[in-house]
Order: C-alpha cells, then structure tokens, then sequence
C-alpha cells in the first residue's frame, strides 16, 4: 500500500480512540484494533490486529511486508523495469504495488501494520460512503462497523459485500448479526409485508407477538 505522505500519526492512542469512537454501539466493547512496534529490532518491525471478543480476527505484519517486498521484486522482473532516475523509479514503484494490492495483496490479506495503519490515518479522513466503495479492504471493514453505517445501508451493500474476501466479509456479517439483521430476507415473510424489496423485521425481543418493526421513510437509517 502506498503512502501519500499525508497520513502522518502522533499518537496511536489518539487514533484508537478516535476510531472506538466511530464503532457502533451493537459492537462496542467487542471490537477493539491493536498496533505496535517493535523498536528494539532491525528495521522497526510491528504488528496490528482487530479483535473480536478477545480473538483476533485479521493481523498485520511485518511478514506480509517482506512477502510484498519479494513480489515486488519479481513483477519488477516481470516488466523489465530499468528506471533511469527517482522519477522513473517512483512510477514503477507505484504500478508494481497497484498491481500487487488488486492482484494478491487485498485480496489474500497480504498486508503489513504500515499498511493498517495508514489505513486507520485514511479512514478518519475519509467519507465513510467511500470507504464502503473503497478499492482498500481495510477501509471497507472499518466502515462495516461504523456507527454512521445504518441497517438500510447495510441491507443495500449485501450482495456486494458478500462478494468480498472472507477476512473482509466475515466483518460485514458480525455486524448484521449483531444489529439483528442475518434472518431479514430479500424475499417477503410468509404474511409479512414487502417494502423496498425487503421483508419487514419483526421487532427484537418480543418474539411470538406477531408485531413487526416499524419501517422508517426512505433515506433513513
């Protein structure tokens, strides 16, 4: 993943916080997102998670960093690629790692705690509609879980969603379920009315009443 530069962090506390702040109430204080470093070794390694319940549920590492590094080296191999000054290399540099992040690295969790924790500096300045659109998977979990993220909106991203990686996709399941949205259909209740091309929801907690969940106007979460 490549940095723009302006994804600068003083404190990765403050941006805990600022994210904890952003995550929805069903989740809270189940979700939690860890980052470190290791100074004491060679090259500054580190490692970042997100954790659910205590169990993590995707890892960043250096690792991943020096398998990105060897895929680099061979798609450098691949293209032929000589530059002749920093111009030149930067540019080979950028497409080398475009091609690795839509070709591998998003889409098998290849990436490293740089690439979580520019990610996290993105994400706070990022709306959180694009982040849902993102091309960077990490973006589109963080908004999974973001307070801003209404039921309307996650029932309407489900086909897309669902067609992501499992790392990514098993975020967007945890938080239908926790807003009690995996049993809604796209198919209408036996008896239930259809609205939207969505079955209403019967109310949480009073099951057996027969008394279903008030649909809010369009455009509302």
């Amino acid at each position: 993943m490549i940095s723009d530069g302006k994804n600068r962090y003083k404190s990765w506390s403050d941006l805990r916080k600022r994210m904890d702040g952003l995550l929805c109430e069903a989740l809270k204080g189940r979700i939690t997102c860890f980052f470190t470093r290791y100074h004491g070794v060679h090259n500054v390694y580190g490692r970042a998670a997100v954790r659910c319940d205590g169990e993590e549920w995707v890892s960043f590492s250096w690792t991943e960093g020096s398998e990105q590094r060897r895929d680099r080296t061979a798609l450098y191999e691949e293209m032929g690629a000589k530059p002749r000054n920093w111009a030149e290399s930067l540019r080979f540099y950028r497409l080398v790692s475009e091609r690795g992040e839509r070709e591998k690295w998003m889409p098998g969790c290849v990436l490293c705690e740089n690439d979580f924790l520019d990610s996290v500096t993105a994400y706070l300045q990022t709306e959180v509609a694009a982040a849902l659109a993102s091309d960077n998977y990490i973006l589109r979990l963080f908004a999974f879980l973001d307070r801003r993220v209404g039921k309307r909106t996650l029932l309407k991203i489900r086909g897309e969603a669902e067609a992501l990686p499992e790392w990514v996709k098993k975020f967007y399941r945890l938080r239908c379920e926790a807003e009690g949205l995996s049993a809604v259909s796209a198919e209408p209740a036996p008896g239930g009315e259809r609205e939207g091309g969505l079955a209403a929801e019967e109310v949480p907690g009073k099951k057996g009443n027969g008394k279903m969940k008030e649909r809010r106007p369009e455009g509302a979460r």
